[in-house]
């Protein structure tokens, strides 16, 4: 049973190099984590929903990436369908 002190993984934004931090045209790299206990129960995407949400509206920044290696591979797989869905639905929301 989860509680609000369990921890499941790590969700995280940071700034490229070259930028000066999270401000207006801004470009921010994303990774996410989850402990493979709680995968598949939604709670990677709504972390990137999280982060996505923050990264544009606080931070005010123009562009998020995330580098996925081996997208295709089968552990890593579910991760890169997460990204992709919620990256389109932020797409088009917004």
């Amino acid at each position: 049973m989860l509680t609000s002190k369990t921890i499941i993984g790590l969700v995280y934004l940071a700034s490229s190099k070259n930028d000066k931090g999270p401000s207006a045209n801004s470009q921010l790299s994303m990774g996410i984590i989850i402990d493979s206990e709680h995968q598949k129960k939604g709670y990677a995407r709504r972390a990137i929903t999280l982060a996505l949400n923050r990264a544009f509206k606080s931070f005010h920044c123009h562009c998020v990436q995330a580098i996925i290696v081996n997208p295709f591979a089968p552990e890593i797989y579910p991760a890169y369908k997460a990204f992709v869905a919620v990256t389109v639905d932020h797409w088009f929301s917004h």
